[in-house]
């Protein structure tokens, strides 16, 4: 019914006319986008003109991708294909909603609820009284979940964060994308999988549930991704495995503070983490309210792109809005790296993070900080 993959400049869309974009933050790969691009933290949403016969939501309060999709009434046409330039639990998520929109299951409270989470980790809008997370040690290594933090910060959502967004430099094994998005609209729609069978047997996601339907409604997914778990593991068996991948890699990310190979520094009331793990935002939050994090090895110097020259993919964020003015952020940003690398490159992100250009960023880290230090309220 569905096809799904990941789009850019240097893996260009493989149907154009047919695509729906999802979060293609890329605008020459956007305006591509025959049916549109959904994508309301980075500025890249747009509407097809005639071909999109569907009613677009209002963008309203839409936090992220999942939270604007969820507002869509009408299904996708059969065939279309949905395109994203990095996959993750926002992105998979979307798609995984459009999925079970042209299944007919909108899903209720339950399945709005974990929408609702999935866009507030992804789209960093914690409570007001959110306590800061401490650094994960061994003994301690997932903060409370009334902590603030990113989606890796979250151990509810941190299998998803591992099936959708796989690390290659971790070892976690990378799905097709119909796998993905199959496993997010299990996930969206019941939730956590049970354990194991007492003998040992494999489980069906829906074990358990009160749905009677529910059997059907597995296969009608697998159908609408191409997804043929028959000879293989089931999602529920796959779910299980990255969760215990997400528990090992937040052990680990105690590891790398303890070994140096990522290191946390306060400046100015901005935490300035450098390190290659993913949960460097945590880490920078349980120092500061704002963070700059840099993915680099600080032994080394080697970027996440395997080099040790730059660019590097940066991000910055603030626990809340009204901390840092990011509108002017990111035009000073913006204009700092169009003068070092040219034009084409922008930062981009929610209203309260910024993420580096599609390649990374060339800007200094202490330039880039003074910028954040300048723009503080």
């Amino acid at each position: 019914m569905y096809k799904f993959e990941v789009a850019n400049r240097f893996s260009p869309l493989s149907d154009p006319e047919h695509t729906l974009g999802i979060e293609i933050t890329d605008p020459q790969v956007a305006a591509q986008c025959g049916l549109g691009n959904i994508d309301p933290q980075h500025g890249h949403c747009h509407r097809a003109p005639e071909r999109s016969r569907q009613q677009w939501p209002s963008r309203g309060g839409a936090l992220a991708a999942i939270d604007f999709s969820h507002r869509f009434e009408a299904p996708c046409p059969s065939g279309t294909t949905f395109a994203t330039t990095r996959a993750d639990v926002d992105s998979v998520g979307s798609m995984a909603v459009f999925v079970l929109l042209a299944l007919g299951h909108r899903g209720g409270a339950d399945v709005a609820a974990r929408v609702g989470l999935i866009a507030e980790r992804d789209a960093f809008r914690p409570a007001k009284d959110a306590p800061r997370p401490p650094l994960p040690t061994l003994e301690q290594p997932w903060p409370p979940e009334s902590a603030i933090g990113p989606v890796d910060c979250s151990q509810r959502l941190s299998a998803l964060g591992v099936f959708c967004s796989p690390n290659p430099r971790q070892g976690q094994h990378e799905y097709p994308m119909g796998t993905r998005v199959a496993l997010m609209a299990c996930w969206l729609l019941w939730g956590d999988p049970p354990g194991p069978s007492y003998d040992g047997r494999p489980t069906q996601w829906f074990a358990g549930s009160n749905d009677p339907g529910a059997s059907v409604l597995m296969a009608e997914i697998c159908r609408a991704c191409d997804v043929d778990c028959s000879g293989g593991p089931t999602l529920a068996e796959i779910y299980r495995a990255a969760k215990r991948t997400a528990n090992e890699a937040r052990l680990d990310l105690a590891r790398a503070l303890a070994d140096g190979r990522m290191i946390v520094s306060v400046q100015d009331e901005i935490a300035v983490v450098r390190g290659l793990h993913m949960g460097a935002l945590g880490v920078g939050y349980s120092q500061a309210d704002v963070v700059v994090a840099e993915q680099v090895d600080p032994r080394t110097s080697a970027n996440c792109f395997g080099a040790s020259t730059q660019p590097r993919k940066i991000t910055i964020a603030a626990r809340e809005g009204g901390l840092v003015d990011f509108a002017a952020l990111r035009a000073r940003l913006n204009a700092a790296e169009e003068a070092a690398r040219g034009p084409g490159t922008t930062w981009g992100g929610p209203v309260n993070l910024l993420g580096s250009p599609e390649g990374g960023s060339v800007l200094p880290l202490d330039e880039i900080a003074s910028l954040v230090q300048a723009c503080k309220a």
